[in-house]
């Protein structure tokens, strides 16, 4: 199967459960988008501390982009795609695996970048303290290789989709079984990813 990236079909074009898949791709990436747009305005910031402050601001949106897409990695890998190992499609869903792992190694390199500097230091639903950002206070070259590592996320992510969304996405509602769309449905729902789990082209190794 040809991987090569065409146009991405529009919601009209797919499914429904294909639909609720490119809904979760255009959440994730508005998630990234955000943190990077925000941050790119930190070198501006009065200070150190006030940088720090004004990452930690985004880092619970990035957190929860990055947690969205291990979820939608982990329901493509084990729900959608094993379904679809048929015909022509065989190879097209290696790429996509392989691709996963990319990204979630990319996840993996900016969850240590957020730690080191603090992104971590203050429960999700509460301002970190005073300690914790003189703490975290990053150095602008801190910054801008988060926010360089995170816009080559996007950039993963965005080649991903691009074959993805017009290669896969179009046989989900139409080729895998009921069982199978019944699963998917149920996990889009209200499924959580196990605890732990690792994507297929990183647990092999």
């Amino acid at each position: 199967m040809d991987t090569e990236t065409t146009d991405s079909p529009t919601a009209g074009e797919l499914g429904p459960l294909a639909t609720a898949l490119l809904h979760e791709h255009h959440a994730i990436d508005r998630g990234i988008e955000a943190f990077t747009a925000h941050s790119s305005g930190v070198s501006g910031a009065s200070g150190v501390s006030d940088a720090a402050a004004k990452l930690q601001a985004w880092f619970q949106p990035l957190r929860e982009a990055m947690t969205a897409l291990r979820r939608h990695i982990y329901l493509e890998e084990e729900i959608v795609f094993p379904s679809l190992r048929t015909g022509g499609l065989m190879m097209a869903l290696m790429v996509m695996v392989r691709e996963h792992a990319a990204l979630w190694q990319a996840m993996d390199n900016l969850d240590a970048q957020l730690d080191a500097i603090g992104g971590a230091a203050a429960p999700a639903n509460s301002a970190p303290s005073d300690a914790a950002l003189s703490d975290a206070a990053p150095t602008q070259e801190t910054i801008d290789a988060l926010i360089a590592d995170c816009r080559a996320m996007l950039s993963l992510l965005d080649d991903h989709n691009s074959k993805e969304e017009p290669v896969i996405y179009p046989h989900i509602d139409a080729d895998a079984d009921p069982e199978t769309l019944a699963r998917l449905a149920e996990f889009l729902d209200s499924g959580h990813m196990p605890e732990g789990w690792v994507c297929q082209g990183l647990a092999k190794q």
